[in-house]
């Protein structure tokens, strides 16, 4: 028989996921550079103009707001968050983050397609 301390369990509609602590910690590891780029983010930064610098620059600073999350066994496995508009440009970047331990894993980095995204950037339009 399996039993659980009760520390590890939760109640019906709480969550394990903390934004402001998720956030924080990817903050940390991007400004030690504790980050893994995976060959898509690079390949699609790369293709896009996306300075990767820039980005890292964004995160670590905390000019980040928090767009979604993908949840996977009780946590968020994906954060994808809005790192806001480089310089001499007007659309704003998103960053999809996996936060690993020891280090934060870069997945995807794309400009924000509008057709999906109100003006903010941030909401998405609900889909018909």
């Amino acid at each position: 028989m399996t039993t659980f301390k009760k520390e590890n369990t939760i109640r019906a509609g709480e969550t394990l996921f903390d934004p402001a602590k998720t956030l924080s910690e990817i903050q940390v590891k991007f400004k030690e550079h504790k980050i893994f780029w995976k060959s898509h983010a690079r390949q699609r930064m790369q293709d896009r103009g996306i300075d990767r610098t820039w980005v890292r620059e964004q995160v670590a600073e905390g000019n980040i707001q928090l767009v979604d999350f993908v949840w996977s066994h009780g946590h968020p496995e994906k954060i994808l968050v809005n790192v806001g508009a480089p310089p001499g440009k007007q659309t704003p970047v998103h960053v999809c983050i996996i936060n690993d331990t020891p280090k934060a894993s870069v997945i995807t980095v794309y400009w924000v397609d509008f057709e999906q995204f109100h003006d903010d950037g941030i909401t998405r339009k609900r889909r018909v």
